[in-house]
């Protein structure tokens, strides 16, 4: 006996549990759209919080549609999770109605499982890629492309859609210039659409040699795609970082990997700034940018040509943003004057811990015309 929409049976690979709430999770923090279907029909929505018990998504219908079309109905909630989509039977508990926004509450699906309709990979990612449509009748329209897969594409259409010629179940001429890659012309069939977009499916299928070009073209992009799928909880905590408030600049930085330079130049500025130190290596020296300093000094002992290329990179790869200081000591000084220049630095100082006064003043004065800070 055929089971019932609300009764088929757990897939392989379905989530359930602590799995399933994290997922879910991961998706209201991401406020993931999403789809509620019955069999009948669908309603497009966004994911917003979970509670114990409890998913709320934004109602994108009225309270009467959300009773009659959603509630007396086996209802699916159906969402992409990785390169796949999947889907889990919920049911309506409730419809929240305040002013600014209305929300759907639903019951948690026992289990989540894959769900995909589509019988290739598609790229979401695809760049700047723009091409034309043409009807068999001749119309042209430009379009910018949103999607792919080696089955079919979606596409914007940035002219308005003539309303012959390109309704569902159509022919169309395909010519698209993949972004920093080859020129395709293929034929595809109207699959749905919606607004502007619209869905296509390639038929025929691409010959031999066009499809060989589109799978070389799509397989690093969908290389790229997998690590950030992959890495996305790493992506997501820089983002965060980055949209924080930035932290005031505050102390003095001394790139040096000699300890004894760094309790020098802390006991000549006790009092003056507080002194950070960190090694010149990249990730020690991103670090200690954090919060950004109001002067860097440079160790320049041991600044011999590959030193000085290192240092370069280094911070040319992140500017520290404030004035620099190279603090000169054994070795040759025109050694110090080429990486003055090299690092655009204000200035170099033969390091004398016995010209401590002088030192303060020099660091004072160059913070203060930086910084514009009063004298």
């Amino acid at each position: 006996m055929k089971l019932s929409f609300r009764d088929s049976p757990k897939s392989p690979g379905a989530l359930e549990g602590a799995q399933r709430d994290e997922v879910l999770a991961e998706l209201c923090t991401r406020r993931q759209s999403c789809l509620l279907a019955t069999p009948y029909l669908s309603f497009e929505s966004r994911m917003m919080e979970l509670v114990p018990g409890e998913l709320r998504v934004r109602a994108t219908m009225s309270r009467e549609a959300a009773k009659h079309a959603l509630g007396q109905h086996p209802l699916k909630l159906r969402f992409p999770w990785g390169f796949t989509f999947y889907a889990g039977l919920t049911q309506v508990l409730g419809y929240d109605q305040g002013t600014q926004r209305r929300t759907l509450r639903l019951a948690l699906p026992q289990w989540l499982e894959p769900d995909d309709q589509r019988k290739a990979v598609r790229l979401e990612r695809v760049g700047r890629c723009h091409g034309a449509l043409g009807s068999q009748a001749g119309d042209l329209l430009r379009i910018s492309l949103e999607n792919l897969s080696p089955l079919g594409a979606g596409v914007f259409c940035l002219e308005p859609i003539p309303s012959e010629g390109f309704q569902t179940g159509r022919i169309l001429s395909l010519a698209l210039g993949l972004d920093q890659g080859p020129s395709l012309r293929v034929e595809a069939r109207v699959c749905h659409g919606q607004g502007q977009y619209l869905g296509l499916r390639f038929e025929p299928l691409p010959e031999a040699e066009t499809g060989v070009l589109l799978q070389e073209w799509m397989t690093p992009r969908l290389e790229e795609a997998q690590r950030r799928w992959e890495n996305r909880a790493e992506l997501r905590a820089h983002a965060e970082q980055a949209a924080k408030p930035k932290r005031p600049p505050e102390g003095v930085l001394l790139l040096s990997r000699d300890p004894a330079l760094a309790d020098q130049v802390a006991q000549t500025l006790a009092g003056l700034q507080p002194v950070r130190t960190a090694p010149p290596i990249m990730t020690a020296y991103k670090e200690a940018l954090e919060p950004p300093p109001l002067l860097l000094l440079v160790d320049a002992s041991g600044a011999n040509g590959e030193e000085r290329h290192r240092l370069r990179g280094l911070l040319e790869g992140q500017p520290p943003g404030c004035p620099i200081l190279v603090l000169g000591r054994e070795g040759d000084p025109d050694t110090w004057r080429t990486l003055v220049t090299d690092l655009r630095a204000r200035l170099y100082l033969t390091w004398n811990p016995a010209q401590a006064v002088f030192f303060r003043r020099l660091v004072l004065g160059l913070i203060q015309r930086h910084w514009k800070q009063p004298e």
